[in-house]
């Protein structure tokens, strides 16, 4: 009985899930600025922790160096060492926070300047399933932002002309 329970739960929960991200597309698709910056303080929310991390790894390195060696010096070179680890974990944190933004910056840019793109390829698509007289359809769906992308790349297609005639 209670292993039907649980079956039933784990429905219940995929069911759940699923309807959870419909949700976040729906939300996507209407407030895309807002989810570009959701998705910008979720993936870099472990940057913090990814230092701390590394910075007392090495630390813990650099104190067994320098509890083996007994001379002064090599306990100086060792806070030395152990600066330069806080520094080069830092560094590394922003280099990786650095490169997931890049990511997401620039698949969100390149995603609206191919919107004139993908409604041409589900165009064609049409037209290759053999869809009945694709010329005299009505003009391919536009998505959000896209006027203002066809605008900066001078992109008219021939949706956009039917409207304007």
């Amino acid at each position: 009985m209670e292993n039907m329970r649980s079956w039933f739960q784990t429905i219940i929960d995929g069911l759940m899930v699923k309807e959870r991200l419909a949700m976040a597309v729906n939300f996507a698709k209407e407030r895309p600025v807002a989810a570009t910056l959701i998705g910008v303080a979720v993936a870099t929310s472990f940057l913090p922790a990814v230092a701390f991390v590394s910075f007392v790894v090495a630390m813990l390195i650099i104190g067994v160096v320098a509890l083996l060696v007994v001379e002064g010096t090599a306990i100086l070179m060792g806070g030395g060492l152990l600066l330069f680890a806080l520094f080069g974990s830092m560094i590394a944190t922003v280099v990786v926070g650095v490169s997931i933004l890049t990511g997401l910056i620039a698949g969100r840019f390149t995603w609206r300047i191919t919107a004139p793109l993908r409604a041409k390829m589900a165009e064609r698509l049409g037209m290759c399933k053999g869809s009945a007289n694709v010329m005299n359809s009505p003009g391919t769906p536009k998505e959000k932002g896209q006027f203002e992308t066809d605008d900066i790349l001078d992109f008219t297609s021939n949706a956009r002309k039917v409207e304007t005639d």
